[in-house]
C-alpha cells in the first residue's frame, strides 16, 4: 500500500479551456491561479474512485474535495489535501492564488452615448422574468423594460434566474458565459451594450450542512469581501470586480446594483441583516460573512464603475412603507424577500431615478406611466350558509398617483368596504390622496338563498389605467376593470348516514386502493362508492413503516417526482402535471361531501410544499382551494390545518368531486432526493334516503 501511495500523482481536467494555465503542478504542491478551477487527483494517470481512496480536506473553504478525488478552488489561501487508504496516507499542499487587477475605467461615456443600446440584466430571483403565478411575484429586470425607450433600447433580461449567486452565474454556461457572447456579438455589430448586476441574497448560502455544496458549476457561497481565512478570492468583491472587468474587455458598460433588502424588521426599520451585512457567524464558520452592498461598493469605487445603492434606497422605502403597515404591497405573501409586481416597479422607479438624477443614460431613461395595482383578478368565496357573511380581501396599489378617484361597484349580494368590521355597500368611492402607497379592499359575500351567485365587481379609475399584478389570465390595462366573483349559498344538510372514506397505501404493488368506512349504517362503503385514486407526473416510493401514523397497519405514500429535481413553488399554486388525485362520485346515491382531511410533509428535508383543490369538474377547471402553501415535517401538520369547512356539495346522485394535492419544493436547490409523504386523505360525507 505504501508502494501504491507512493506513485501518487496528479492530472488534471478543468471547468473550461480558458483556465488551461490556471493550474500548476509541482510534485506534491497544486496551485491554483483562482478560484473556479477543477483538478483531478489520480494514480499514475488512472482515475480512482471512492472505493479504492477516501479524500479530505483541512480547510473546506479553499478547496472542496468528493470521493472521486475531484478538488474544486473555492477561495484563496493555502490548505492540505488527503488521499487515505487503510494505514496509508499522502497530503497534497495546495494553494489558491489572490486576485491582482489594475483599476479599469468604462470605454464609453455613459453619460454621452449615443444610438441604439442593449441592455442585459444579470441577477437573482430578484430580477428573473416571472409568468403568471398565484402570489404575483415579478422580477425587477421585468419591470425595467418600461423604463427605457424602446424605441433606442432593447431590455434583456433572459439570463437572470433564480437561486443564483456572484460566483454561480459567473460559472454556469447560460449565464455569465451567454453574455459575455453577447457582448462579443454586439461590439462587432458597433452596438453598445449596459449590462446591470445584482446579487447577494444566494452568496449568503453555508456551505455547511450542503446548502451550497459543490456542482458541476462550483459552489454558491460567498463571503463578502474577506474570506474566514483572510483571503480576497472568491469573495463577492472578487466576483464583482471580475464583471466589471470582463464586461469592459468586451467593450460594454458595467452597472452594479446592491441587493433588495428583506424584509426583516425591528422598529420599522430594516435590520443589518435585512440589508445584508451578515454581522453573525454562519453555519459553523471561523467569521462573519460581512457586508454585501459595501463589498459591491469597494469594487466599484476601485474601478470608477457606476454603483446604484440599491439596498440603502429600499431600506428607506421598506421603511416608508412599514410606517402605514403597508409593506405586504412591496413582498409576495408567501416569504420576505420576494417582491410584487408594484414592488418590482417601485424598484426600478428608485434605480432609474437615481441614474438619471446622476446624468447616467439620460436619453435613454423614460418615466413609466403612472397606474394602480390591482391585488386580485378573481376572488373565490366557496360555498357558504344563506345569510351568513364571509370576508375576502384584496390590495390597490397606487404607483406615481397621488389623485384621482376609484369607484368599485358590487353585484347582487356581494358588498365592499375599507375596513373589515366597517360598513359594506355595493358601491364604493375612494380618493387617491388619501390611501398613500394604497389600500386594502373588503368584499363580503352574504349568499340570499341555495344558489350559486357569480358575478363581477367593476372598478373604475378616472386618472390613470387599473393595471392587474402578475396573475394567470389577469386582463389588460384599462381604465375600467372587473374582478371575477363567485360563491354559492349551500343547502344546509344534517340528515343522512355518515361516511367517512380514507386510502391509505398498502404494501402490496405500492398502489392506492380505497378503504371506507361508515358510521351508523351497516352497509358495505366499498359497495356503496367505486372510488378512484391517481398519481400524475410523480413515482411512488417503497413505504416505510417508520412513517406509519398509527399500529393499524397503515402506510405512508412517499413519493418522488418523475422528472428528477423538483418544481419551485415559486408561484403559491399548483404546478401543473405534478399531483395526487382523488375522486368521490355520487354513483346514483344521494352523496353530500362535507370536508377533507390528510397528513402530509417532507422527507430528506423540511423543504417541501404543497397545496390542495377540489372541483366537481372532470377536467379541473375553476378549482377552489382548501390548503394554501402547506409546509413542515410529517408530524407539523394538524387537523385544524388539513381540513376543509364543511363544503356541503351535494351531487343528488350523478357527479363526482375530485380533489388534488399538488406537491412541490421550496426553492432551486438540490431537491432530487426529498420526498414528498402523504397518508389517510379522508372525505367525509353523508348518504341520504332518495
Amino acid at each position: 500500500m505504501k508502494r501504491f501511495f507512493a506513485s501518487l500523482v496528479l492530472s488534471f481536467l478543468l471547468f473550461s479551456p480558458s483556465f488551461a494555465d490556471g493550474v500548476k503542478i509541482d510534485g506534491k504542491n497544486l496551485t491554483f491561479d483562482t478560484p473556479d478551477l477543477k483538478a483531478k487527483l489520480s494514480l499514475d494517470g488512472t482515475e480512482l474512485s471512492g472505493k479504492d481512496v477516501s479524500w479530505s480536506v483541512a480547510d473546506p473553504y479553499v478547496v472542496s474535495v468528493d470521493e472521486e478525488g475531484n478538488v474544486v478552488s473555492l477561495s484563496g489561501g493555502e490548505t492540505v489535501v488527503t488521499a487515505a487508504s487503510g494505514s496509508s496516507k499522502v497530503d497534497f499542499s495546495v494553494k489558491v492564488e489572490e486576485p491582482s487587477r489594475a483599476p479599469t475605467s468604462d470605454v464609453l461615456d455613459a453619460k454621452s452615448l449615443s444610438g441604439k443600446i442593449e441592455v442585459v440584466m444579470c441577477g437573482d430571483s430578484i430580477m428573473r422574468d416571472y409568468a403568471p403565478n398565484a402570489v404575483d411575484q415579478y422580477g425587477l429586470g421585468q419591470a425595467m423594460k418600461e423604463f427605457w425607450d424602446s424605441s433606442k433600447v432593447e431590455v434583456d433580461n433572459s439570463v437572470s434566474n433564480g437561486g443564483r449567486s456572484s460566483r454561480y452565474f459567473y460559472n454556469e454556461p447560460s449565464r455569465w458565459p451567454t453574455v459575455k457572447k453577447m457582448l462579443e456579438d454586439n461590439r462587432k455589430s458597433g452596438k453598445t451594450t449596459v449590462v446591470f448586476f445584482s446579487f447577494g441574497h444566494n452568496d449568503q448560502r453555508s456551505l455547511a450542512g450542503g446548502d451550497s455544496k459543490v456542482g458541476p458549476y462550483g459552489a454558491s457561497f460567498t463571503f463578502a469581501e474577506r474570506n474566514q481565512n483572510g483571503t480576497v478570492a472568491g469573495t463577492h468583491y472578487d466576483y464583482i470586480e471580475r464583471y466589471i472587468v470582463e464586461t469592459r474587455e468586451l467593450g460594454g458598460i458595467p452597472v452594479m446594483l446592491s441587493p433588495f433588502v428583506r424584509k426583516y424588521l425591528n422598529n420599522g426599520k430594516v435590520t443589518e441583516k435585512g440589508r445584508h451585512n451578515m454581522e453573525a457567524k454562519a453555519g459553523g464558520e471561523r467569521e462573519p460573512r460581512g457586508n454585501y452592498p459595501e463589498a459591491m461598493r469597494k469594487a466599484a469605487e476601485k474601478h470608477n464603475a457606476i454603483f446604484v445603492d440599491m439596498t440603502k434606497m429600499s431600506a428607506e422605502e421598506v421603511a416608508d412603507f412599514e410606517a402605514e403597515k403597508k409593506t405586504k404591497l412591496l413582498y409576495i405573501s408567501s416569504d420576505s424577500t420576494h417582491e410584487r409586481k408594484f414592488g418590482a416597479f417601485e424598484l426600478a422607479s428608485l434605480v432609474t431615478k437615481d441614474l438619471k438624477k446622476r446624468g447616467y443614460f439620460s436619453d435613454y431613461i423614460v418615466e413609466a406611466e403612472p397606474r394602480a395595482f390591482v391585488g386580485a383578478n378573481t376572488l373565490s368565496f366557496g360555498r357558504c350558509d344563506p345569510n351568513t357573511d364571509k370576508i375576502l380581501s384584496f390590495d390597490i396599489s397606487l404607483f406615481c398617483m397621488d389623485s384621482g378617484k376609484l369607484t368599485l361597484k358590487a353585484p347582487k349580494c356581494y358588498s365592499v368596504s375599507l375596513s373589515k368590521n366597517g360598513e359594506y355597500s355595493s358601491k364604493l368611492e375612494i380618493d387617491c390622496s388619501k390611501i398613500k402607497f394604497g389600500t386594502e379592499i373588503f368584499v363580503k359575500f352574504t349568499p340570499a338563498k341555495v344558489s350559486d351567485y357569480n358575478g363581477k365587481l367593476e372598478l373604475f379609475l378616472d386618472s390613470a389605467k387599473l393595471e392587474f399584478g402578475n396573475f394567470e389570465g389577469a386582463p389588460s390595462p384599462s381604465k375600467k376593470v372587473r374582478i371575477s366573483l363567485s360563491g354559492s349559498g349551500k343547502e344546509k344538510i344534517t340528515d343522512g348516514k355518515m361516511l367517512k372514506v380514507a386510502w391509505p397505501l398498502v404494501d402490496s404493488g405500492h398502489k392506492f386502493t380505497a378503504k371506507a368506512s361508515v358510521e351508523s349504517a351497516a352497509a358495505s362503503a366499498s359497495k356503496v362508492l367505486p372510488l378512484d385514486a391517481r398519481v400524475v407526473g410523480l413515482d411512488t416510493l417503497e413505504p416505510d413503516r417508520e412513517f406509519s401514523p398509527d399500529d393499524e397497519g397503515e402506510y405512508v405514500s412517499l413519493f418522488k417526482y418523475k422528472g428528477g429535481t423538483w418544481p419551485v413553488n415559486d408561484s403559491g399554486a399548483m404546478v401543473e402535471d405534478c399531483y395526487i388525485e382523488f375522486a368521490i362520485p355520487a354513483s346514483k346515491q344521494n352523496l353530500v361531501v362535507n370536508g377533507f382531511s390528510f397528513f402530509a410533509g417532507s422527507s430528506g428535508s423540511k423543504d417541501m410544499r404543497w397545496h390542495a383543490f377540489y372541483s366537481t369538474d372532470k377536467d379541473f377547471k375553476n378549482p377552489t382551494q382548501f390548503v394554501k402553501d402547506g409546509k413542515g415535517s410529517y408530524k407539523d401538520v394538524t387537523e385544524e390545518f388539513s381540513t376543509s369547512e364543511a363544503l356541503g356539495l351535494s351531487l343528488k346522485g350523478k357527479g363526482t368531486v375530485y380533489v388534488r394535492i399538488y406537491p412541490a419544493n421550496k426553492d432551486t436547490k438540490e431537491n432530487s432526493e426529498n420526498a414528498f409523504m402523504l397518508s389517510n386523505f379522508t372525505a367525509y360525507c353523508l348518504i341520504r334516503e332518495k
